[in-house]
């Protein structure tokens, strides 16, 4: 393939709204940035329970608290990254959200008949309110996660200078917070989770399942 080639090719697959211009195409990159950042979600949930978990071991009695703070603090990190990831992905859905449902309206403005152009005016209004009210559930679930990863990180940063049964004694109660807000924020993500699965599904063009594999014939 010439380089002029290569280089049309490869903008096709970065530029969206110029070689995959159809709705068709938009939707499904809408529903697929949904899938990721769904799929993102739900392994949070497992990272957040860890980095509790691990804080909790802190506290027990007679345990290795140099052993048991690098555990804490290697799956701070590992959240800390994760929750990186996940905006990066939020930020590509509101993207392509708006890509979008901007050119759902285009195209509603070149259809003639009256009743087909209300019908899609209502169609896109319907997919923007499910959107606003999953954005606002999102929304709900960051304002408890960030609070509560940055207390993670200051107890971090306390225990460091204090890493004591004396020190572990006196932010109890912040753990104890940290491992009730964790519960409560791993519940609005699964509902959030449940919320992106289901725009997803909505959006997106539907598949024929894959055909079932032919029986080997006989030898």
């Amino acid at each position: 393939m010439k380089p002029i080639s290569i280089l049309l090719a490869t903008g096709c697959l970065v530029l969206l709204t110029g070689c995959k211009a159809t709705g068709v195409d938009q939707s499904e990159a809408t529903a697929q940035s949904m899938r990721e950042l769904k799929q993102a979600l739900a392994d949070a949930p497992a990272k957040i329970t860890a980095v509790s978990t691990s804080l909790q071991d802190l506290t027990k009695k007679g345990a290795d608290m140099k052993a048991a703070f690098a555990t804490f603090s290697k799956n701070v990190d590992g959240t800390i990254a994760h929750r990186d990831r996940v905006r990066s992905l939020r930020a590509q859905v509101d993207a392509n959200r708006d890509t979008f449902t901007q050119a759902w309206e285009q195209r509603t403005a070149g259809i003639q008949d009256a009743s087909l152009k209300q019908r899609s005016l209502e169609r896109r209004d319907a997919v923007l309110t499910k959107f606003d009210a999953l954005k606002q559930t999102a929304d709900a679930g960051k304002a408890e996660f960030e609070p509560w990863m940055k207390l993670v990180v200051d107890v971090r940063t306390y225990l460091e200078n204090d890493l004591n049964p004396g020190g572990v004694a006196s932010v109890e109660d912040k753990i104890k917070e940290i491992g009730n807000t964790a519960a409560s924020v791993n519940t609005k993500i699964t509902t959030v989770v449940s919320g992106l699965d289901e725009m997803a599904k909505a959006i997106a063009a539907t598949k024929p399942p894959p055909p079932e594999p032919k029986p080997e014939a006989k030898k």
